[in-house]
C-alpha cells in the first residue's frame, strides 16, 4: 500500500467510527418552586420591604421551609391570603 492509500484507509476507518452526535433539541427549563417565588417577590410583592422578603428567602431555604414555599407558590394568585400568609410567617421569624 502507497502513503496515498494508507491515507485513504485511515480516513475511511475514522469516518466509520466517529459518531457525531445527533443536533440535540432545545432544553426547555422547568421553572423551579424558588425561581416561582422569586417571580412573585419581585413581581405582586414588589411592595414588600426588602428586609421581610430576605426573611421570607431564609424561611423558606431553612429544613422543613419546602412546605412554606410551596404554599406561598400556591397563592400566587390570591394576594389577600398570601399576605396573610406572610405576615403568619414573618411572625414565627420574631
Amino acid at each position: 500500500m502507497h502513503m496515498q492509500g494508507s491515507i485513504n484507509r485511515l480516513t475511511d476507518i475514522l469516518a466509520r467510527n466517529i459518531i457525531v452526535p445527533p443536533e440535540s433539541a432545545p432544553v426547555v427549563a422547568i421553572p423551579s418552586m424558588i425561581s416561582c417565588s422569586l417571580e412573585i417577590m419581585h413581581g405582586v410583592d414588589g411592595d414588600l420591604p426588602v428586609d421581610q422578603r430576605a426573611c421570607l428567602l431564609q424561611i423558606f431555604s431553612h429544613a422543613g421551609g419546602e412546605n412554606n414555599l410551596a404554599v406561598y407558590v400556591a397563592l400566587e394568585n390570591d394576594l389577600e391570603m398570601r399576605h396573610a400568609f406572610i405576615t403568619g410567617l414573618l411572625g414565627t421569624m420574631e
